[in-house]
């Protein structure tokens, strides 16, 4: 209000001291009137401030909340902000990504809408004010959040984070909810309260009594950027112990690449039997119909192959399928459920031909390399290896190529698998979702070959042996292996208890 009446003093004072002679009479006409113009909009404007109409059906915090303000108007911020911001995927706000990036620092272009509400709490909050959120754990872990993770750890002291992992806090939410709490002000030699909640424990009516029987104190500074695992001072050391010796898999020559997506399974996988029939139609046929595993058929060292098939017309390999008359017939018996959108249509709307893939999978050639496969979700470790790179797997899988039979034998140990769990992202209280991030950033050591041969000799013989019958027991062998592993990496005996009893 203040700036705009300062601003119609202003327009009449250049009113009041326009030149009045004649040889200017027009140019002052056309100048009076649109300082008149303007001067009437502002007094219009001033007068809906000063009634109220303006704001009559809307909420302006700052005249709600006058304690916001300083003497002078200015803005400096609550004491407290607390709230429950909307859970959005960031493909449903696709149209405001421009803005967003703009405005916040805590940006990255596959977080969720929540992750930019903390940053606007804090921007809302005066120094030392108190924030706290009922909010989803995935930024935890979550790739998306190294940025959300990296504005906390800078600005803010972390005051407790509960964790209530993977419970159904909110009948009508399917969020991992958790409580984060901070204070505006930069962190030194911070502790924070952190609790982690599961069915066993929590009891929503003794909320404070259940939450003094588990609640952990943690130091701010044992929290990263790239991962926020509230694990003891033990568990700690021993993580950064692995972390010291080992070099981060994103760093070998590894290629790490998720399985493929068909678009319409009921079409284009097929069991053993199918198979055969297309192939005694036409022979052709064996030429693009490749085994497939899915998540529950990888197991640790060697797939529980099921007899499934997977037909690769992959718009990257440029099929003709006039060349594969029975699988073109085959398909065709689908009628227009494999066809994209329409009424009948089962698939999403892409450029791909109507036999083809949804997926286009440019490195479709590296399924048919030597490979190493594991379930991106699973409760326990479960590395296979395809020595001949015959198989295929859907996109709930993940293949690494150019690995060998030593890092299948670390991949699979109890040492590796838990730091996985440190970093992983958690899905309820019973397994985890091991995406291509999180094993980019596996700290494997490096060795000489000649230091490799107990690790590989020990790795064939379980083959061999799994190869015979894969649901033969072989653990002695694996359990020699996680041996090897924890001298590797120098663990003393106190460390590998710890590391069995986790």
């Amino acid at each position: 209000l203040r700036k705009l009446e300062n601003e119609l003093y202003n327009l009449e004072n250049q009113l009041s001291l326009l030149p009045e002679t004649k040889k200017e009479e027009k140019a002052r006409e056309k100048k009076i009137n649109q300082l008149q113009n303007e001067i009437d909009k502002l007094k219009i404007e001033i007068e809906e401030i000063e009634n109220g109409k303006l704001y009559r059906n809307a909420f302006e915090w700052r005249f709600e909340f006058p304690e916001v303000l300083n003497d002078q108007g200015d803005f400096i911020g609550f004491d407290l902000i607390i709230g429950n911001p909307p859970y959005i995927r960031q493909e449903e706000f696709s149209a405001i990504k421009s803005i967003l990036k703009q405005q916040f620092s805590i940006y990255n272009s596959i977080a969720d809408l929540l992750t930019y509400f903390v940053e606007l709490g804090y921007n809302l909050l005066n120094k030392n004010g108190v924030f706290q959120f009922i909010i989803s754990n995935k930024f935890t872990r979550a790739n998306y959040g190294k940025q959300m993770r990296s504005f906390l750890l800078e600005n803010t002291q972390v005051t407790h984070f509960i964790d209530f992992s993977g419970l159904a806090i909110f009948d009508e939410a399917t969020v991992d909810a958790s409580i984060l709490g901070f204070v505006k002000q930069k962190s030194t030699n911070n502790h924070l309260l952190y609790a982690d909640f599961d069915k066993y424990n929590f009891n929503l009516n003794a909320f404070t009594e259940s939450l003094v029987n588990i609640k952990q104190d943690f130091l701010q500074a044992n929290l990263s950027e790239n991962s926020w695992s509230f694990e003891d001072d033990q568990v700690l050391q021993i993580k950064q112990k692995i972390e010291a010796q080992g070099i981060p898999l994103k760093d070998w020559n590894i290629s790490i690449s998720r399985g493929i997506v068909t678009g319409f399974n009921e079409a284009f996988i097929i069991d053993g039997k199918k198979r055969q029939e297309l192939i005694t139609k036409d022979a052709k046929s064996e030429e693009i119909i490749k085994p497939l595993l899915r998540g529950r058929d990888i197991n640790k060292y060697y797939p529980n192959y099921q007899d499934l098939w997977v037909i690769t017309t992959f718009p990257s390999k440029k099929i003709k399928i006039d060349d594969f008359l029975a699988v073109k017939e085959y398909l065709l018996s689908f009628g227009e459920r494999l066809h994209q959108s329409g009424e009948k249509g089962s698939r999403k709307k892409t450029t791909n031909q109507w036999f083809e893939t949804s997926d286009n999978i440019a490195y479709w050639q590296d399924f048919e390399k030597p490979k190493i496969l594991y379930p991106e979700f699973s409760s326990k470790s479960s590395f296979t290896y395809d020595e001949k790179g015959i198989f295929y797997t859907l996109d709930t899988c993940w293949i690494l190529n150019n690995g060998n039979y030593y890092l299948l034998s670390l991949l699979n140990s109890n040492l590796m698998w838990f730091y996985l769990k440190t970093i992983v992202s958690v899905l309820g209280t019973q397994a985890f979702r091991m995406k291509k991030i999180y094993l980019e950033n596996l700290p494997i050591k490096q060795i000489t070959e000649k230091q490799e041969k107990p690790f590989i000799k020990l790795v064939n013989e379980i083959l061999k042996i799994k190869k015979n019958d894969p649901n033969t027991d072989t653990s002695k062998l694996e359990r020699e292996i996680d041996l090897l592993v924890y001298e590797l990496y120098e663990l003393t005996e106190a460390e590998i208890k710890i590391v069995e009893g986790n």
